[in-house]
């Protein structure tokens, strides 16, 4: 893992999830775009090249509309996880959440998904555009960010945009899952997420409020560890 303040760069031209009153939908299926509270599986959306996670090679996602996405294989994904949770929660696999809390679609706001590049260096970006909390006042709260899948290298990243929040404490779990709860790797903090910390449990969050909330660039990056190299000594 590694964080990073760089520059946020919205996509446009990609392919539009729900709707402006989206609230708690999952989206599953390419012939339904509006999503559904309904559906926990579904043939997803394709990546656009293949992606290794957690040793398993990946070609399509899912999408929660609460800020986080599923990655799926042959024609299944399964977003049968809790919808503010999902890291922790029972249920689901292989989740990459980036802002895993209840957050809804306002006026002007959407999720839109976009594989741009050219292979071998494709790159997938799920972006969540003006989104807010649950139930606050649009004009008090603006919330962007992506997550980005990048071919090759097979990294994830979180990327934040601008944030703006009423002063309504919350919380966000924010980080990786793998094929159930005692396989994570996230992220936590209750003060600043330019230095956030391992989570100590897969129930770890990072704040979000008014005053705790990740700045207009921040990028959180996590790589493939490197293979070992050499030969090991005899009889260690």
């Amino acid at each position: 893992f590694s964080s990073s303040l760089g520059t946020y760069a919205p996509i446009s031209g990609g392919t539009i999830l729900g709707t402006n009153t989206t609230d708690d939908e999952r989206f599953v299926d390419p012939n339904n775009l509006a999503g559904s509270t309904a559906f926990l599986t579904g043939v997803g959306f394709p990546i656009g090249f293949n992606f290794s996670y957690d040793g398993v090679i990946y070609d399509v996602f899912g999408v929660n509309a609460n800020g986080w996405i599923v990655l799926g294989n042959n024609a299944l994904v399964d977003l049968n996880a809790p919808n503010y949770g999902p890291i922790s929660g029972a249920g689901g696999t292989n989740i990459i959440a980036a802002l895993a809390r209840d957050i809804q679609a306002q006026t002007g706001a959407s999720i839109e998904f976009k594989t741009i590049g050219i292979a071998p260096n494709q790159t997938l970006v799920v972006q969540w555009n003006n989104y807010k909390k649950y139930g606050t006042n649009g004009t008090n709260d603006t919330i962007n960010f992506q997550i980005r899948l990048n071919e090759t290298s097979n990294s994830i990243q979180c990327v934040y945009g601008s944030i703006l929040l009423n002063s309504n404490t919350a919380d966000a779990q924010v980080g990786l899952r793998g094929i159930d709860p005692t396989d994570y790797n996230n992220r936590e903090t209750t003060t600043n997420w330019g230095a956030t910390v391992l989570g100590t449990s897969n129930s770890a969050i990072c704040a979000f409020s008014s005053t705790v909330f990740p700045l207009n660039g921040t990028t959180f990056t996590w790589t493939v560890p490197p293979p070992c190299s050499g030969t090991p000594t005899a009889g260690t």
